[in-house]
Parts: C-alpha cells; sequence; structure tokens
C-alpha cells in the first residue's frame, strides 16, 4: 500500500465544471501519449490532489468498444446479454501520472477513483457499474504493474490490428467492482439491486411507464373525419417512441418506424408500418395542444418515482424559437415552456404567436400550474413583469421573500441603462412489448 505521511493525503475529486474539464483535457492531450479522449456527458473524469497539488488525472468511459471477443469469452453472455447489459461495463480511458518517484503511488491513486466510481456512476448514469477494464500497450514498455498491484486482473493479449492501419497488441485488463459481478453478467436475470439505482435522481428509458402513456394518448381527440386502419393512439405511440429513441423530424421517425419487426408491429395493432405521409399527416393534423398537455401530463407522473432529498421544487420558464420551424404563413413557431428544473422533465409548453407575446403565455402557465410557498419559479428578465408576480403570489400561501422582491422590482421604473443580463430503441421496444 501507498505510505503518506500526515501531510501526504491523497484524495481524487470529481471533474463537474466543464471548463475545468477542458483544463484537464488539454493536459492529456499535451502529456499523455494518447492524447486526449474525447470528453462528453458519459465521461467521469477524476483528478487526484495532495492538497492544492494536482498528481493524476483519470478518464473513465462507460460505452465502450460494442464488439470485443475477449471480454464476450470472458464473460460468457449471449448477444441478447450484450445488447441488454453492455452499459455495465465501464473502460478507463486514461490514466496519467503527474507525478513520478513516490513508491506505489499509482496504485494508490487508481485503488482510490475505483473506490468511488460507482458512487460517480450512479450520478452520472443512475445506476451501478459492474466490471471496469482498461488497455496497457507494452511495446511503450507498459506492463500493467500499477494494475496489478490494485487488483485488476490480466486477461491477456489482443489480437492487434489488420491492415494498413494497424496497431500493436495491447494487455486487456479487468477489475470486478462488485461480489460476483462475472455471474450477475451472464446470469439468466438481472436483480433490481443491480439494474437500478434506489435513490434515483434523473429519467430513464427503462423506467418509462409505456403503458401509462397508451391510456394518456387515448385521451386526444381524433381529428381525422373517415376511420383509418391505423388507430390514432397506436400511431401517437410509435412517433413519440421514435423521438425517444433519437429520431429528430419526420423522416427520422419513418425509417425507426419501418425498422421494427412484423411480429413486434402487430402487438401494437399495426398490420404493417406506416408510411412517411400517414406519420407527417399525424404529427401535422393532431391537436397540438392536447397532444402536449398530455404528454407532459405523462412527463410529470414519471417524475413522481424519483427520490428527492426534500420537497423544494424549482420551476424554470422560458421562450424559444423552434429550429427549423415555420408556420403556414411563413413566420416562425415560438414556444414557452416551464420545465421543473429539479427533475429535468418539461411540465407545460405553449405556442406563442411571437417573441413579445411570451408574457400572457406564462401567466396563463403559472395560474394552471401547481405553485406553493416552496416553489421558486424563474425567468428571464424579460418576465420582470407586475403580472407575472401577481400569478405567482396569487398561487402561494404567504408571499415569499422572492415574490416581495419580484413586486417592488417590477414597481421600479429604471430610466437609464437596462436590467443587468443574468438519446435505447431495442430496449424500448422491449418495454413496449412487455407493456402491449
Amino acid at each position: 500500500m501507498y505510505t503518506k505521511r500526515s501531510d501526504d493525503t491523497i484524495r481524487v475529486h470529481l471533474i463537474k465544471d466543464p471548463a475545468e474539464a477542458e483544463v484537464y483535457s488539454d493536459i492529456l492531450a499535451r502529456r499523455h501519449y494518447l492524447g486526449s479522449s474525447a470528453y462528453n456527458r458519459n465521461t467521469i473524469m477524476h483528478v487526484a490532489r495532495r492538497g492544492r497539488e494536482d498528481v493524476a488525472v483519470l478518464t473513465w468511459e462507460a460505452r465502450t468498444r460494442h464488439r470485443f471477443g475477449m471480454r464476450d469469452r470472458l464473460i460468457g453472455w449471449t448477444d441478447g446479454q450484450k445488447a441488454q447489459r453492455h452499459r455495465y461495463c465501464i473502460e478507463n480511458r486514461r490514466f496519467l501520472m503527474l507525478e513520478e518517484g513516490s513508491r506505489n503511488l499509482a496504485s494508490h491513486v487508481l485503488s482510490q477513483s475505483v473506490a468511488r466510481l460507482n458512487e460517480d456512476a450512479r450520478r452520472q448514469y443512475g445506476h451501478d457499474v459492474l466490471l471496469a477494464e482498461t488497455f496497457v500497450d507494452p511495446s511503450r514498455g507498459y506492463e500493467g504493474t500499477c494494475y496489478k498491484a490494485a487488483g485488476w486482473t490480466k486477461v491477456g493479449l489482443t489480437e492487434g490490428g489488420h491492415g494498413p492501419e494497424s496497431w500493436s497488441k495491447k494487455l486487456y485488463f479487468v477489475k470486478e467492482l462488485g461480489k460476483d459481478a462475472l455471474t450477475k453478467l451472464r446470469a439468466p436475470e438481472l436483480s433490481a439491486a443491480d439494474t437500478r439505482n434506489p435513490r434515483q435522481t434523473v429519467l430513464f428509458l427503462e423506467q418509462l411507464d409505456i403503458k401509462g402513456l397508451k391510456e394518456r394518448l387515448e385521451r386526444v381527440p381524433d381529428y381525422r373525419k373517415h376511420v383509418s386502419r391505423y388507430p390514432l393512439v397506436v400511431l401517437l405511440v410509435l412517433v413519440v417512441a421514435a423521438v425517444l429513441s433519437g429520431a429528430t423530424n419526420t423522416k427520422e421517425v419513418w425509417r425507426w418506424v419501418s425498422s421494427l419487426s412484423p411480429e413486434f408491429l402487430k402487438t401494437l395493432g399495426c398490420w404493417r408500418a406506416p408510411s412517411h405521409t400517414t406519420l407527417w399527416r399525424v404529427i401535422t393534423g393532431v391537436g397540438h395542444a392536447a397532444l402536449c398537455k398530455e404528454l407532459c401530463g405523462w412527463l410529470a407522473q414519471q417524475s413522481k418515482g424519483l427520490h428527492l432529498a426534500s420537497s423544494f421544487r424549482h420551476l424554470s420558464l422560458d421562450g424559444k424559437t423552434l429550429r427549423a420551424g415555420s408556420k403556414a404563413q411563413g413566420s416562425q413557431l415560438h414556444v414557452v415552456t416551464m420545465i421543473d428544473a429539479v427533475t429535468k422533465t418539461v411540465l407545460d409548453a405553449r405556442l406563442t404567436d411571437n417573441k413579445s407575446n411570451e408574457i400572457p403565455k406564462v401567466v396563463e402557465i403559472l395560474e394552471e400550474a401547481r405553485v406553493d410557498a416552496e416553489t421558486v419559479v424563474t425567468a428571464d428578465a424579460q418576465h420582470t413583469q407586475r403580472e407575472t408576480a401577481a400569478a405567482i403570489q396569487k398561487k402561494t400561501v404567504g408571499t415569499s421573500l422572492q415574490s416581495r422582491r419580484t413586486s417592488r422590482t417590477c414597481a421600479k421604473r429604471f430610466l437609464k441603462g437596462r436590467l443587468p443580463k443574468r438519446g435505447l430503441s431495442r430496449t424500448l421496444q422491449r418495454i413496449m412489448t412487455m407493456d402491449a
């Protein structure tokens, strides 16, 4: 073990600030022989520090290699299990020591990073990870000594690359992050403790109530005059499922629906995949206000199962111009949305004629929203209006300090200057089939 003095304590910190992560990514790019790995929302970056001095930088990535025979043979899972449980594996992409010469320092830092890995994975991904893996390049003189000292298992040597862009063979190391992790990954079923975080604070696709979505969408009135071969609720479920799977326009929705198997479509009540024209007519012809109301209500129901530290609520209001969207007259589409900033869910959304017409819509949203004395409502400077403040005060039991400040701010007359500036497709198909 790494021997430390009283003033020589090593602590591993999670980097959350994007600006700070960019600084350490630049350090990796300059000092690591592989350069800096791509930093995205799935990356867990750890920095080991002795006091204020940086000792090491580590990055972990959950999106590991999908096709890797050595890992698949080690675990022994089937193709179906691999598709569902691939996210429970995490790879150590970079490990850079900024200080050399201390005995057993690298293995000590690695052990501390692994010890808090599941804690950060729950916050980042919503679940624990079961297996950690990494690759070491022996052609550069590395033998993975620190990994061996930290309790990692050396599996073997990879085959390397082929063709003109070949690469050297790597040593493959793994570490189980829980008791019998490999056995759990190959088991017929995973227990709830392994697949779900009981203190979940973010919505994930696997926890969505698709059956409840169908019941909600059945309330949307059918705008069509003639009986169609496709029920409206089925078409709406397919559109919403395609958007949840990453589709951003009608063509992508149609391609996703066309990729579904005939057997799967029959479970939903379709004898074949709808055409692009059918989907386009539903998206453009359905009552958008009714659809938005039911979808926002369904999202609000999903957030009730989240673990929240307190009853604190934070509602954020903002208006945006929809990209690549326009009305029949050619004018742009503007929408005002209310988002629960704690659960990250959309609670209401309404179209406006133009950006300057947001204030009446915000008042309408606040009159129908659940706002109490423990709710904080935030908006940009455009909404520092008496009408908005009155709508907030009307819904609260007593006038809060924030509301009084808002009222005083709206009563002032500013004579000079301005106000100061202040994507799972297979998983979704599986749970839809189970609820059908």
